[in-house]
């Protein structure tokens, strides 16, 4: 993590055999600073807003996020509620595949733009990028 200009940045960065020489540096985006919903960085690989909606016919607005990933599609997003509280949803394979909430999930993917819906009523708009980094 780095802080230019005021907004915090997450990195990763993989090493060769040895250990001396990065082989492979990439920037998490979207990100923002993750202040706010108490968490400092939580140990998110990166933070950020996603469209989301929680009631049905709600129209969609920013809501903060932040990943911790896992490789191949795995990760844990938090989208950090408007009003309060989160909803935590678990990928594998870059497919939602549960929540912490008591409705069903369900993800589909047109391009690079995944949707998750919860329930009947809350969804959840994120780039590919979220999940799997790039």
């Amino acid at each position: 993590t780095a802080t230019v200009r005021e907004k915090t940045i997450t990195f990763q960065c993989s090493f060769d055999k040895p250990g001396k020489r990065i082989v492979k540096f990439v920037v998490n985006k979207p990100q923002v600073s993750d202040e706010g919903n108490g968490s400092g960085n939580g140990g998110f690989n990166a933070t950020g807003d996603i469209n989301c909606a929680q009631y049905e016919g709600q129209p969609l607005r920013p809501c903060k996020f932040g990943v911790i990933r896992r490789g191949n599609g795995a990760a844990t997003l938090t989208v950090f509620l408007p009003q309060g509280g989160n909803r935590i949803i678990q990928f594998e394979g870059g497919k939602a595949v549960s929540s912490n909430a008591p409705g069903g999930v369900f993800s589909e993917m047109k391009s690079d733009l995944i949707t998750v819906h919860i329930g009947t009523n809350e969804r959840y708009e994120l780039v590919d990028a979220v999940i799997n980094g790039g």
